[in-house]
């Protein structure tokens, strides 16, 4: 007889090969916290694309497991003891050729102004104090509502959390000096003396914050798993919209980037 662990291989292996064949590459797969619990994660692109095989995604994954004889749950409430399931929705704003606003050493290269990414930062920064009402609504549902904060994190209270490398370099900004941000690293210790240390990116992904700052874009991962994300990237979209628009507005009117950065933040 097969074993569980590997009839989930098996119709994971399958799942990856019918998405390829729709031009769906999905980078990884590998277990979840829960039991029978599984993941998967998408190459990134253009937010309208990514929202659309999402959908196909989640499709292909119940067809297939009913194939192998199994049942693909895409149901955020927690039940028996078992956390329930969401999904991470990587987030970041890039122009039409190809600069990534979030990524320090693009928006410095390009610009040539060390102020541009701080006040990129504290823009989206103000967009989440502010309109922390309307992402938690884009991601309310019955289901997600009991996993929020309950048997897993993140919590169903909107804020964001930047880690402490950024979030020392805002802080130097704030009280009105300014340099450029080199993102860190830190070692990561495996407990033995017989595996070495390595060193990962100090943006970590704090996963107790419904939307970190995990280098070079956000992460939205309060997402219930059975979610149509359109919604939550509209308003992600629309917040850092008004807030850029205030961001220009101010700038038209002569006021110094630095000076907004430091006001916003």
């Amino acid at each position: 007889p097969i074993s569980r662990a590997t009839a989930a291989f098996e119709c994971m292996r399958q799942i990856q090969q019918e998405c390829f064949k729709m031009g769906i590459p999905l980078k990884t797969r590998h277990r979840e916290v829960a039991p029978n619990q599984y993941e998967f994660a998408p190459m990134f692109g253009n937010a309208i694309t990514q929202v659309d095989q999402n959908l196909m995604i989640m499709q292909i994954i119940e067809e297939v497991a009913s194939e192998h004889g199994l049942a693909a749950l895409l149901q955020e409430k927690p039940f028996a003891g078992v956390n329930g399931s969401g999904k991470h929705n990587n987030w970041s704003i890039g122009t039409s050729d190809g600069l990534n606003l979030m990524n320090p050493k693009q928006v410095k290269a390009v610009t040539g102004n060390s102020e541009i990414f701080p006040l990129v930062m504290s823009a989206i920064v103000s967009a989440v104090d502010k309109h922390g009402d309307l992402m938690r609504l884009a991601i309310a549902s019955p289901g997600n509502d009991f996993r929020l904060g309950a048997m897993e994190a993140p919590p169903a209270v909107m804020s964001t959390y930047l880690g402490p490398s950024i979030t020392d370099y805002l802080n130097t900004v704030k009280n009105g000096s300014l340099g450029d941000y080199s993102p860190q690293k830190k070692d990561l210790a495996f407990g033995t003396e017989t595996i070495p240390s390595i060193q990962v990116p100090a943006e970590d992904r704090n996963r107790t914050s419904p939307f970190p700052y995990g280098g070079n874009r956000f992460e939205f991962r309060a997402a219930g798993s059975s979610q149509n994300v359109s919604l939550v990237n509209t308003v992600l979209n629309t917040i850092s919209a008004e807030a850029f628009k205030i961001v220009a507005d101010r700038l038209e009117a002569g006021e110094k980037p630095l000076a907004i950065a430091q006001d916003l933040l």
